[in-house]
């Protein structure tokens, strides 16, 4: 902690930081980030949250961070901290994770299978997972964090025990977490819409680390009411649908988020609250459920203890017949009477004494006596429109502009102080084209902010669209002035100072960005081409051989090489001149534009030129060398008087070799800066939808599908994806549907033809999946992999005389094929056993 200073007067100023999905996937972060915001300003602080790490650290007391279940964003967030020179404090939420990650995935694998298997209780009994026979995960790695954080903040004495026995060093803080005490509505609102009570209530999103589908297995005899309120999304679809398709004897009613009143009345419509989740701190639900007067159940974990003692009923997530027990003895048990006020007595005042208090020794600040202690409601106007404005930015990412701009200009009409919300507000506008009105919003957002960085950006941006690209290369300077970091902008000042001929700016901007990522290749031979447009040639070589040490094949970096020594040939073949006075050759070199020999002038790129290039290495990328592909998208894209149409293609082939090499934050980043000019490019949508598939976020991959879709109806790439959506969401004919529409429109889409490969062995469709293969296999008859697959196809409806020819040609090619050695043998084998029995 620090100490050791004599405090100021003035108010204290934080920067609350948090995963950028956490208010639109809001989960107990979300609260806790929320609450104690609140009421920390209503005792003078001021706060500000910062989910897009865009404001600036300069402007603040110190940052306050959250959750360790994130690490590597942790760390990323906290050293950017630290560079700046500034204090930061962590809520922790810290779970003791090897005591249960591997352990709750192995036995919701287990639930969801007895799901499908038909809920058979032979099965259930022969495929039992033994909890202690699960190898443990390990442990979130964030020693970085505890040792340089002020402060860690944690929930109780039982996460403060694990957080020490991980970082004994660490400068533990214990606060509790509140909650809302808002007037009780009473049963009857939950009752009359639903038409039950004294039923067994579970609230939170539906995924394996809730556990639901164990409260469902042990009350799967029990004529008892289970009513699951969902969070309105979850991370894991398919065992959403799991829980859904679950059968009990008694009902199971499953519902999306509640309103606010009416959780609070279902709360009072229970009997009992059961949350068998494998670990909370100690789960604000939980405190929730026992103000409206629930018994409640909880898992032996996290820090339940801590907050209820011995006042609840407790539960092993593991096992059904301890959830059954519990949940039995909470509901035919009175509710113990100061249950009620114990959880009352868990405030959201009482939470920020300890957090202020840090706040204050780490800021060296002192605290306002006279500030009064009264606590705004959430639904004040500030925080209201922070809500609507982060809606809006949603929407934005979602590319569903008209509600983008409806909710954004409804958060300006709440807050018309917000920068953010002008910014993205202009960022919108902006997607569609209407240039005009983008510059008016990120001209106000300039106004309340002038180093708004993104708002600069946008100006920059509208000016390059407007074809001034002079006033469009201030914005974007002094814009990476602000935001250095800011790969967007950097790659737009590229495009901007080679079509204005001016490079001093971007030498400086690429070198302080190489420096701070030094193994950024691209990056490097970027440096190494302004350097060179410089005249600083031997700075140019020096910077370019570092690429080539590590590259030796980097195309570019091999031609600025073939220039640079042809350069120095013609400048030792030149004849000496006499240099004025008190000027040195050295000199000349380094002053304004040099005059390039005629020799060492590369030639400019035709759009022929690009075109092709660009078609080689869309077939580079067919053939899996991505990386060379990347290389050459850099080049393209740092190649002087470059088409919008061009630029485009380039990008989105970096983006799609980034993902498939990786690096999904670089594919983000191409894929936004296309969306940004080009607000219906349905293959950077698509790209978007790839990535949000690979976060698991299958609604909002489906979205992405379907927008791509409808601005390019037919689009081989959307329906894949849209049939890879169905898929995991457990709708195979309607998956079935879409691939066969994409091989239809494009016979060579790899993943609709292995999409309909696996789906079709399950619907008995082998004859379409065999016509699918031959139509790809014409085109491409050497790849090895698919015709394997006709092989199986072929063995699959009993031609085994076609699948040897085929399995003949594998073998033909690659002798030691195992799989195809091996299908051989069963067809041989099957085909002996026929002749063996067949009648004489």
């Amino acid at each position: 902690m620090t100490t050791g200073f004599n405090k100021t007067a003035g108010t204290i100023k934080v920067l609350m930081r948090n995963r950028p999905n956490a208010l639109t996937q809001r989960g107990g972060d979300t609260v806790v980030m929320e609450r104690i915001a609140e009421n920390v300003r209503a005792r003078g602080i001021e706060v500000t949250i910062d989910l897009d790490n865009t404001a600036r650290l300069a402007d603040y007391d110190l940052v306050h961070l959250f959750n360790f279940a994130l690490p590597d964003l942790l760390r990323q967030q906290a050293q950017e901290v630290k560079s700046a020179g500034k204090p930061f404090v962590v809520s922790a939420m810290l779970e003791d994770i090897p005591t249960f990650h591997n352990q709750s995935i192995h036995v919701a694998n287990m639930l969801q299978r007895y799901v499908s298997e038909g809920q058979r209780r032979e099965w259930y009994r022969d495929n039992r997972v033994e909890i202690g026979r699960v190898p443990p995960c390990p442990a979130f790695e964030n020693s970085w964090a505890a040792a340089n954080a002020a402060a860690v903040f944690v929930t109780g004495a039982s996460e403060e025990r694990v957080l020490k026995a991980y970082y004994p060093s660490v400068n533990a803080v214990r606060i509790t977490v509140g909650i809302d005490q808002e007037p009780n509505p009473g049963p009857e609102l939950f009752i009359k819409k639903y038409g039950i009570k004294d039923f067994v209530l579970c609230v939170g999103r539906l995924e394996s680390r809730k556990n639901q589908l164990m409260l469902l297995k042990a009350l799967e005899d029990s004529d008892l009411t289970v009513v699951l309120a969902a969070g309105g999304f979850t991370y894991q679809p398919g065992y959403e649908q799991h829980v859904r398709n679950f059968k009990r004897r008694g009902r199971t009613l499953v519902l999306d988020k509640l309103p606010p009143e009416m959780l609070a009345s279902a709360y009072a419509a229970a009997r009992v609250h059961c949350l068998p989740s494998w670990y909370e701190l100690p789960g604000l639900v939980s405190l929730e459920a026992a103000l409206r007067g629930c018994n409640v159940v909880a898992a032996d974990n996290g820090t339940a203890f801590d907050y209820f003692e011995d006042k609840i009923f407790y539960c092993d997530p593991w096992s059904a017949e301890s959830v059954k027990n519990a949940v039995i003895a909470a509901f035919h048990t009175p509710t113990p009477p100061d249950l009620k006020s114990l959880a009352a007595s868990f405030t959201w005042e009482r939470t920020v004494k300890n957090i202020i208090d840090t706040y204050a020794t780490v800021s060296g600040k002192e605290i306002p006596a006279a500030i009064a202690a009264v606590t705004p409601t959430w639904t004040d106007s500030a925080t209201d429109a922070e809500t609507t404005l982060v809606a809006g930015e949603e929407a934005a990412k979602e590319r569903d502009l008209p509600r983008a701009e409806e909710l954004l200009r409804s958060a300006i009409a709440k807050n018309p102080q917000a920068a953010r919300a002008h910014k993205a507000l202009g960022a919108v506008l902006l997607a569609q084209s209407r240039v005009e009105e983008a510059k008016a919003s990120f001209g106000q957002a300039l106004t309340i902010d002038p180093n708004e960085a993104r708002a600069l950006s946008g100006m920059g941006m509208c000016c390059m669209m407007e074809k001034n690209h002079r006033s469009g290369y201030t914005y974007l300077v002094k814009a990476m002035e602000v935001a250095p970091a800011h790969l967007t902008t950097l790659m737009q000042l590229v495009e901007c100072s080679y079509v204005i001929g001016r490079f001093d700016d971007l030498e400086r901007f690429l070198r302080q960005y190489v420096a701070e990522n030094p193994d950024d290749g691209e990056m490097l031979f970027c440096h190494a081409g302004s350097l060179y447009k410089l005249g600083r040639y031997a700075e140019a070589r020096s910077r370019n051989d570092q690429v080539l040490s590590r590259n030796p094949t980097h195309l570019g970096a091999g031609q600025l090489r073939d220039i640079l020594n042809q350069q120095a040939g013609a400048a030792s073949n030149a004849p000496t001149q006499t240099a004025p006075v008190g000027s040195t050759a050295a000199q000349k070199l380094t002053i304004g534009t040099p005059i390039t020999p005629a020799a060492a002038t590369p030639a400019m790129p035709t759009m022929a030129n690009m075109e092709q290039r660009i078609a080689a290495l869309e077939e580079e990328k067919r053939q899996k060398n991505y990386e060379p592909v990347k290389q050459g998208c850099t080049e393209i894209l740092n190649s002087p008087a470059l088409s919008p149409d061009i630029a485009e293609r380039a990008r989105l082939l970096q983006a799609e070799c980034s993902v498939l090499t990786g690096d999904l934050r670089s594919a983000a980043t191409l894929y936004d800066a296309v969306l940004s000019t080009n607000p219906n490019s349905a293959r950077a949508m698509c790209g978007r939808g790839a990535l949000s598939a690979n976060a698991n976020d299958w609604s909002g991959a489906r979205d992405w599908f379907q927008k791509a879709l409808n601005t390019k109806p037919r689009y081989d790439v959307a329906l894949a994806g849209l049939g890879l959506t169905a898929h995991v969401a457990g709708e195979n004919h309607k998956a079935w549907d879409y691939y066969t529409q994409a091989v239809s429109a494009n016979a060579e889409n790899q993943r609709a033809l292995l999409g309909l490969i696996e789906i079709g062995y399950q619907l008995g469709k082998l004859a379409e999946v065999e016509t699918a293969i031959r139509s790809y296999l014409d085109m491409h008859p050497a790849d090895l992999d698919l015709v394997y697959s006709l092989a199986g196809c072929f063995y699959a409806q009993g031609k085994y005389a076609d699948a040897i020819g085929e399995i003949n040609k594998i073998l033909l090619f690659k002798p030691d094929h195992t799989r195809a050695i091996e299908l051989k043998q069963m067809i041989e084998q099957s085909q002996s056993a026929r002749q063996h029995y067949a009648p004489f």
